[in-house]
C-alpha cells in the first residue's frame, strides 16, 4: 500500500487533492453541508488518500477508523483489505466503465467488495467489511465514504 506514491504513470498530486477536499466539502455552504454523509459533518474531516497502480482511493473516515488505518499503514498491512481488487479474485460487485456509481449500506463477509475494471468510479457510503481468516483472524472495517 502506498501513500502519497504514484497511480500509473501519472503524478497524482496529494496536495491538490487536499485543497479540492477543502474547497468543495469542508467549506461548503451549511445549506449544502446539511445534505452531506455523517462523515462529512463530524467536527474534523479526516480523509486519507490511497494510491495504488490501478486506482486510487480518497476515504473519509471517522476517528475509530483513522486510528486502525494508521495502524495498519505502521505495520506495512492494507488497511482496506479485501475492498477492491483488479486481478483475477472474485468478488461480489463488478465495475468496468461504469462512472458515478453508488453502494450504499453494504456488508461484504470473506470476498472483496469489487473487482475494478477500468474507467470506473465508485461512491462508497458505509461499507462494511468482515474477513475472516485462519492465519489473520477476524478483520472488521468501515468505509463511511470512499
Amino acid at each position: 500500500m502506498a501513500i502519497g506514491e504514484q497511480t500509473s504513470n501519472t503524478r497524482t498530486d496529494s496536495e491538490r487533492i487536499k485543497s479540492i477536499i477543502e474547497a468543495r466539502l469542508i467549506q461548503a455552504p451549511p445549506d449544502v453541508k446539511a445534505t452531506f454523509p455523517p462523515v462529512l459533518k463530524q467536527g474534523k474531516v479526516l480523509s486519507a488518500v490511497v494510491y495504488e497502480p490501478e486506482y486510487l482511493i480518497v476515504a473519509f473516515l471517522t476517528t475509530e477508523e483513522e486510528n486502525r488505518f494508521n495502524e495498519y499503514i505502521s505495520r506495512q498491512l492494507n488497511p482496506l483489505v479485501e475492498l477492491i481488487t483488479t486481478g483475477p479474485e472474485k468478488a461480489e460487485f463488478r465495475a468496468e466503465r461504469v462512472r458515478y456509481a453508488t453502494a450504499r449500506s453494504c456488508t461484504v463477509v470473506n470476498s472483496f467488495s469489487f473487482s475494478l475494471g477500468l474507467d470506473s468510479t465508485i461512491l462508497l457510503e458505509d461499507l462494511h467489511q468482515i474477513i475472516e481468516a485462519a492465519n489473520i483472524g477476524t478483520i472488521s472495517y468501515t468505509v463511511p465514504l470512499a
